[in-house]
C-alpha cells in the first residue's frame, strides 16, 4: 500500500500512460494488421482520423463531454489528473 499520495499519482499517471500507449498500439495493429499480413497481400490500411470539435463535426454532443459529467470515472480521472 502506498501512503504518499504524490507517490500513489504518479503510479496512477504511469499506468494510464501505459494503459493509452498499448491502446494506440492495439488499434495502430487494427489499422494496419500484423506485419506477416501486410507483406503477405498489399492492403491500404484503415483510416485513422481525430475526432473533431462539435462547431466543425456538427455533432450534438463533443467527444470530451464525458470527462465533465459528475460522478463519473471519466470525471475524476480529469480532477486527479490535472492537479
Amino acid at each position: 500500500m502506498i501512503d504518499d499520495p504524490r507517490v500513489a499519482t504518479a503510479y496512477a499517471i504511469e499506468a494510464v500512460r501505459v494503459f493509452d500507449h498499448l491502446q494506440f498500439r492495439d488499434r495502430m495493429r487494427d489499422a494496419f494488421g500484423p506485419r506477416r499480413q501486410r507483406l503477405a497481400k498489399a492492403t491500404a490500411p484503415k483510416r485513422i482520423t481525430l475526432q473533431k470539435p462539435t462547431a466543425i463535426s456538427g455533432a450534438d454532443a463533443a467527444w470530451f463531454d464525458r470527462f465533465y459529467k459528475p460522478d463519473t470515472q471519466a470525471f475524476r480521472d480529469r480532477v486527479v489528473f490535472s492537479m
